[in-house]
């Protein structure tokens, strides 16, 4: 599935929900509230290369290959942007990732998240450039039954080819499907048994 322009550090780290990140995350959309930054724009190239979300790899359901009726819960894409530019003699491609962690008929209140990769991949050779995996994820609350997750990746970049990047090159993102399965419920409360007389 292809998906166009609707869509620290460590590897590991959480998708960070702060509000900052998460206003530039959604200014990617149309939807945030401007930054107030000056500066000066960067160059821009003709066409940004596309997003492409890799096969099966849109969501994460646990556990694997359950059916409709014994999910535990389920993370997904649901929307992804893209902003590129070109300095000196890279491309520099930023993504913003829009998701949601879903509780299914057996899930309960707890953090649930998974490693979703994201990559900038020639494609004459397919060889990868920036590929990482990023933890992402959701706290569903108690009383609720999805909650939203954002994701800023500005660090992608590969050596320029020509003006229409995206005859060149393509962003692939995909969750790691080995990743299922590694939610942490939040502990039920134990009931105290009353004192034996």
């Amino acid at each position: 599935m292809i998906v166009g322009a609707l869509l620290p550090g460590a590897p590991q780290a959480w998708a960070d929900d702060s509000e900052s990140t998460s206003n530039r995350v959604l200014q990617m959309f149309g939807l945030g509230r401007g930054s107030g930054d000056s500066s000066k724009p960067a160059p821009t190239l003709a066409e940004c290369p596309e997003i492409v979300v890799d096969g099966g790899g849109a969501e994460l359901r646990a556990p694997p290959g359950a059916d409709a009726s014994s999910v535990r819960y389920q993370i997904a894409v649901t929307r992804t942007a893209r902003e590129c530019a070109l300095e000196g003699n890279d491309i520099s491609v930023k993504v913003g990732i829009l998701g949601s962690a879903v509780l299914g008929p057996v899930g309960q209140p707890g953090a649930y998240y998974g490693n979703l990769r994201v990559a900038l991949r020639r494609k004459r050779d397919e060889q990868l450039f920036g590929a990482k995996d990023y933890r992402v994820g959701a706290d569903i609350p108690a009383g609720a039954a999805r909650a939203d997750f954002t994701l800023l990746v500005d660090t992608l970049e590969a050596p320029f080819i020509s003006q229409r990047a995206a005859e060149d090159y393509e962003v692939i993102v995909g969750f790691k499907q080995s990743g299922a399965d590694t939610a942490t419920p939040k502990p039920e409360k134990k009931r105290r048994k009353p004192a034996a007389e």
